[in-house]
């Protein structure tokens, strides 16, 4: 078999059921280029993204790539820590997590509650936060620890959240049916590592990867 086709079936075989993939692992400060900080004072310090957000908003930092506003239907999973209340939150001590987030007012909502020992999944419209999804995931159902591996699955309606693989909800909602996604606290210190997004609602990224020397973006074969 020449060389030739053998390459022709290599390019073929790897373009078959692909997803995109966009990792962030925080090891370049340079990453935080590719956010828009909403609220809080937010930097990369010994290879994580770090947040001192006061307890204002329920905002944070968002990722504003190229396209991104775009994605529809993805994975997302990163590792977050509720390291210490800043002495605001009272019984709102909490990591956040925001996904198909269309602007500050409309967007969805999972926070992980430290003083509550649970999590809730809401849908922001304007100033209201209506909670969907089922009740405050059991304070039995998530360890007393600070950190903790948080997966949302995006499928159309379909909402799956899962905290160190358990599934704790299984929601369905229309409200956005796309957006970004971000990261935040409440009246809090966290941090976050290993931010990973991935999904065919992904569009390709439009940069030339040589500019973007701090961030890895790629094709991955899915096997699920």
């Amino acid at each position: 078999m020449s060389k030739f086709v053998y390459a022709l079936m290599i390019i073929a075989l790897i373009s078959v059921d692909k997803t995109q993939a966009l990792l962030y692992n925080f090891e370049n400060p340079r990453q935080l280029d590719d956010f828009v900080i909403d609220e809080g004072e937010w930097k990369i310090k010994n290879g994580v993204l770090e947040g001192k957000v006061p307890a204002k908003d329920y905002l944070g930092i968002r990722l504003a790539y190229p396209g991104s506003e775009e994605w529809t239907d993805y994975i997302l999973e990163v590792k977050g820590t509720w390291v210490e209340d800043l002495g605001q939150a009272g019984q709102s001590a909490q990591v956040e997590i925001y996904f198909r987030f269309v602007d500050i007012q409309h967007r969805y909502f999972l926070d992980s509650n430290y003083v509550l020992k649970g999590c809730g999944l809401y849908a922001q419209v304007v100033g209201d936060w209506p909670e969907f999804g089922g009740p405050r995931m059991p304070i039995e159902t998530i360890p007393d620890e600070k950190t903790h591996v948080y997966k949302i699955e995006l499928d159309g309606e379909s909402i799956k959240i899962y905290v160190n693989d358990n599934m704790i909800f299984d929601a369905k909602d229309n409200r956005y049916p796309k957006g970004t996604i971000g990261l935040g606290g409440y009246g809090s210190l966290v941090q976050f590592d290993n931010l990973r997004i991935e999904g065919k609602g992904l569009p390709q990224s439009p940069v030339d990867p040589e500019d973007k020397l701090a961030v890895s973006w790629g094709l991955l074969k899915m096997n699920q």
